[in-house]
C-alpha cells in the first residue's frame, strides 16, 4: 500500500488533485485494480517511460497489467509534490518505490515524474505521465 506522506503546499494543490494523486499511488500498488488506476488518465493520456509511450487509457491499463508479471509486491513511497504550471496544470512528484519480486528479490528504484492535467468530463484527468527514475538497484 502506498505511503502517502508527502511534502506538497497544501494551499495550492486543489484538494480533489491531491485525492486523485493518492488514488493513483495506491491503486498502482494493488494488483486487482489497474482498471481503477487506468481510470485517472485522460481517454487520450500518454505515459513516458524511457523510450516506451503507451498511449489511451486501454495501453495504460495493459502496461500496468504487464508491470505486475514479475512482481509479487510494490509500495509507491511519495515524498515530495510541487506544482510546476498552473494552466495546464503540470506538477512533479518525487518518490521512491520498492518492488517485492517474484523468487525473492526486492528492488528499490528512486524517480521523479511529470503529470500534467486536463478536465475531462467534470474530473481533472492525467494527460501526460512523464517518469524518470533517478536510480535503481536491488536491495536483497
Amino acid at each position: 500500500m502506498a505511503i502517502l506522506d508527502y511534502e506538497c503546499d497544501s494551499s495550492a494543490l486543489a484538494p480533489d488533485v491531491k485525492r486523485g494523486i493518492d488514488f493513483l499511488y495506491e491503486a498502482a500498488d494493488r494488483k486487482e485494480a489497474c482498471a481503477a488506476w487506468a481510470g485517472c488518465f485522460s481517454k487520450n493520456a500518454k505515459l513516458i517511460k524511457g523510450d516506451y509511450g503507451p498511449t489511451g487509457v486501454p495501453e495504460l491499463q495493459k502496461y500496468l497489467e504487464e508491470s505486475w508479471n514479475n512482481t509479487d509486491s510494490r509500495v509507491h513511497d511519495v515524498k515530495k509534490v510541487s506544482i510546476m504550471n498552473e494552466s495546464p496544470l503540470t506538477l512533479k512528484i518525487e518518490g521512491i518505490t520498492t518492488y517485492q519480486r517474484s523468487g525473492g528479490k526486492e528492488q528499490q528504484g528512486e524517480w521523479t515524474a511529470e503529470q500534467s492535467y486536463v478536465d475531462e468530463d467534470g474530473w481533472k484527468k492525467i494527460s501526460q505521465y512523464k517518469i524518470n527514475f533517478v536510480s535503481f538497484g536491488i536491495l536483497a
